[in-house]
């Protein structure tokens, strides 16, 4: 499979000061995510949208392909979505190889597996979906808060409590990576 991945980067995070280029290991976040699309075998481009010139340096160091973000989509106010259709018109715009289906990964997921991505290819592929992402089966007790009342989602407060391992199957989407449809 030839497919291509991008890695929306911003230089200016408000939580954790550059937190693209802290260290997880030996190597920074972004650098991390780009070592692990490379390493795939579906992945033929890696792309990465940033703003700023350190993230920059070190992307190209590490074999991605910039895109430069204009500076009204690496505030706080900007969406992913924003930035992939931006990065998508730039792709089409400098005429560089553009696939059916997009990775779109997250480089504050420092944990993704090569293999787990291209078993979300597999999948997709073979169950012909529209979009495939990463997930982690959710066990948890829920609750919500409905008008100043706490109220259980997915167990009877009211009955003795159930074991964990019986309550019903909830998938949490963690943000790790999406494929989808480029045209979609």
């Amino acid at each position: 499979m030839n497919y291509i991945s991008i890695i929306l980067a911003r230089g200016g995070s408000k939580g954790i000061t550059h937190k693209n280029l802290k260290k997880v290991g030996n190597y920074s976040l972004i650098e991390r995510a780009i070592i692990t699309c490379k390493k795939t075998k579906s992945i033929k481009h890696v792309y990465v949208s940033t703003e700023d010139k350190k993230i920059e340096e070190i992307a190209k160091k590490s074999g991605a392909i910039i895109v430069n973000r204009p500076k009204r989509l690496a505030g706080d106010k900007a969406s992913s979505e924003d930035c992939w259709i931006h990065w998508l018109n730039e792709i089409k715009k400098n005429k560089y190889f553009l696939p059916d289906r997009v990775l779109f990964v997250q480089c504050t997921s420092p944990f993704i597996k090569a293999s787990d991505i291209d078993k979300c290819f597999r999948k997709y592929e073979k169950e012909k979906l529209d979009c495939c992402f990463s997930v982690k089966q959710d066990s948890s007790f829920l609750w919500k808060i409905k008008k100043k009342s706490v109220i259980s989602i997915n167990h009877n407060y009211n009955l003795p409590r159930s074991r964990r391992q019986d309550l019903e199957e909830f998938y949490k989407e963690t943000g790790a990576f999406y494929l989808v449809k480029t045209k979609t």
